[in-house]
């Protein structure tokens, strides 16, 4: 990892993915403005909107990869930055100071493919789009003497006296009787619209100035010159990625939801030291906030054969410290005695042992001197769990009755 990210600011990594996610969205707003420049219609279209997320998604995905593969930590802020902005180089491997895998890589040009063909069907839709509304106005005016006289001398009033008068030759010569009888005389006065209005359509403020005569409406104008419906699409699209982010977003990160990311925060095996002491300190919240379901997802975790030492160590010493919760998770972790790793039971034999200590309940002496080896039978290590679920089925206090 180069120094430049060594030395970066430690942060919470859901800060860091947001820090991603906004850097994302600026860049995927330049890259698909890019595609389209000159064509703000194109935002009106859902296809583009498909687009802009796989731009705006793509660093966050490669954030969380570069994590998983050692590349950096996903709590550091200068990383985020970097692949946040700086992604495209990061997938293409013209990046010197992250270094993406090979495999990693290979996606980009795929992606590229992909956008390069959703861009020229979204620019297909928007000549679609242009040519719908430029007939809507031909329509119009074919309907109207009054309209299109006016759009006769809008035309001709651009340009030079030499241009007015080809084109005034050229709206002429349409209407020749050959036309007439061929196209008949809403032919040939939609064909003499459509010489004028292309031709007018060029100019700048065209729009406006069809509106301003009279040759199209406001609600036409607004809508369609001024890409109103574009707007209202825009608007649209981030009100329902707003409401929905508002109504699951809650749900996804609260409860047993949240205890279980920061679980797997302190598990994680790239994890920094910050980190996990963040996460440390955040699941004792979530534990005092709804002691009974979280106190049993940790003991529960303790059951799994693939759980390192060290993390076994930093959620036993969870358990223990959360002992004075009137909350009884015992059992749960008396479970965890059937681990095949033999140095895990060993650790959950002795917290057993601590606390029925602390409690002051009467152990039976070759319980508590049992030491958990990897020669241990099946049959034995159940026995044990049996003798301890006992233990504190009864809670027995100790005493002279006490077996030692």
């Amino acid at each position: 990892m180069a120094d430049t990210i060594a030395v970066s600011p430690d942060l919470e990594a859901l800060y860091c993915y947001g820090v991603v996610l906004f850097a994302g969205l600026i860049v995927a707003y330049v890259q698909v403005r890019r595609f389209f420049e000159g064509k703000p219609g194109a935002w009106g279209t859902l296809s583009i909107w498909g687009l802009f997320g796989g731009y705006a998604l793509i660093p966050v995905a490669l954030f969380w990869l570069l994590d998983r593969t050692d590349a950096i930590h996903d709590t550091s802020l200068f990383a985020a930055l970097l692949v946040g902005f700086g992604y495209q180089q990061v997938l293409t491997a013209s990046s010197s100071t992250i270094s993406a895998p090979v495999d990693v890589t290979k996606w980009w040009q795929p992606f590229q493919k992909w956008a390069n063909r959703t861009a020229e069907r979204i620019l297909d839709r928007v000549k679609v789009n242009g040519d719908r509304f430029a007939q809507t106005v031909i329509d119009g005016i074919r309907a109207d003497n009054q309209k299109l006289e006016r759009l006769r001398k809008l035309a001709l009033m651009q340009g030079t006296e030499a241009q007015a008068q080809a084109l005034d030759a050229q709206f002429n010569a349409l209407s020749t009787p050959e036309n007439q009888a061929l196209f008949g005389p809403d032919g040939v006065r939609e064909k003499q619209i459509t010489l004028l209005y292309r031709r007018f359509i060029g100019v700048p403020d065209s729009d406006y100035l069809l509106y301003r005569h009279e040759i199209i409406s406001r609600p036409q104008y607004l809508w369609y010159a001024k890409e109103g419906r574009t707007t209202v699409r825009a608007i649209g699209v981030w009100l329902v990625v707003v409401i929905t982010c508002a109504l699951w977003g809650p749900r996804l990160f609260n409860g047993d939801n949240a205890a279980r990311y920061y679980l797997w925060r302190l598990e994680k095996s790239n994890a920094t030291n910050a980190d996990r002491a963040r996460a440390k300190v955040h699941l004792m919240d979530c534990i005092k906030g709804e002691p009974e379901p979280n106190l049993r997802i940790i003991a529960a975790r303790l059951q799994y054969d693939d759980v390192p030492v060290e993390t076994v160590e930093r959620l036993l010493a969870i358990l223990v410290q959360s002992r004075s919760l009137t909350v009884s998770w015992e059992a749960e972790l008396t479970q965890a005695l059937r681990t095949e790793n033999p140095d895990a039971r060993a650790r959950v034999q002795s917290t057993l042992v601590y606390l029925a200590t602390d409690q002051n309940l009467c152990i039976p002496g070759d319980l508590r001197d049992w030491k958990p080896s990897k020669s241990d039978a099946m049959t034995s290590i159940d026995e044990h769990v049996k003798r301890w679920l006992v233990v504190w089925q009864t809670r027995q206090p100790k005493g002279k009755s006490c077996e030692v």
